[in-house]
């Protein structure tokens, strides 16, 4: 959807909004706008979480997590640049597509902002005045969101865009930065004093909740 044309998507769309019985309905646009922006923003989350290393996952799982709680208090605290950044792309694709909307709707209570924004140009007058009404209050919301989350729109669009040799994404600065504070919240968790034990020593491992035993009489001789 994002390489075709959308002029040559307003037939199909159009055939099937038509037999689902979705015309002049806000129905029709949430289908079209899916359609049109689910498939890159699972393109973009799927090569990200490709990035992310299984030893986090595994360092959950060794700390009594499940893998709902593994997601939750791991993976989406690291993917949150990515989230925001496909959430913030779908909002804005949405907010200001035109064709779609100006071709599925026909009254005000169906039509999106740009539709309502064209309606004030007729063919003998131009409201200049509710032009530029309306065309402040359209800016508005996309610019303060697009403020609000700016350093999250550029550094999860390239965390998920281009890997090195090893499969991790190169935007690596900012995934060491949320991964850290997630391993320091598992070692709080943990605790980071050694354990003792009949056999050795329980030390951290890695700084999250693996944990590696050194013989004593090892310790000792080294």
């Amino acid at each position: 959807t994002r390489v075709i044309p959308d002029i040559a998507l307003v037939v199909p769309f159009f055939l099937v909004i038509r037999k689902l019985g979705l015309l002049d309905s806000l129905g029709s646009l949430v289908l079209t706008y899916l359609a049109v922006t689910v498939p890159f923003t699972v393109f973009i989350l799927v090569q990200f979480f490709e990035g992310l290393p299984d030893e986090l996952d595994k360092a959950a799982r060794v700390d009594g997590c499940s893998r709902f709680q593994a997601l939750v208090r791991v993976f989406l605290p690291l993917s949150m640049p990515s989230l925001v950044a496909v959430i913030l792309f779908t909002f804005l694709t949405s907010w200001n597509e035109f064709l779609l909307a100006l071709m599925f709707t026909q009254t005000e209570a169906s039509q999106t902002l740009p539709i309502v924004l064209a309606a004030f140009t007729s063919d003998f007058t131009i409201s200049f005045s509710f032009i530029n009404a309306a065309g402040v209050l359209a800016i508005v919301p996309p610019v303060v969101v697009a403020v609000i989350f700016e350093r999250y729109i550029v550094s999860g669009l390239t965390a998920g865009a281009v890997k090195g040799e090893k499969g991790h994404c190169l935007g690596t600065h900012l995934f060491r930065t949320c991964r850290k504070e997630v391993l320091q919240r598992l070692s709080r968790r943990k605790g980071s004093e050694p354990r003792h034990s009949g056999q050795g020593i329980h030390r951290p491992f890695g700084a999250v909740g693996l944990w590696q035993v050194h013989d004593v009489e090892h310790d000792r001789r080294a």
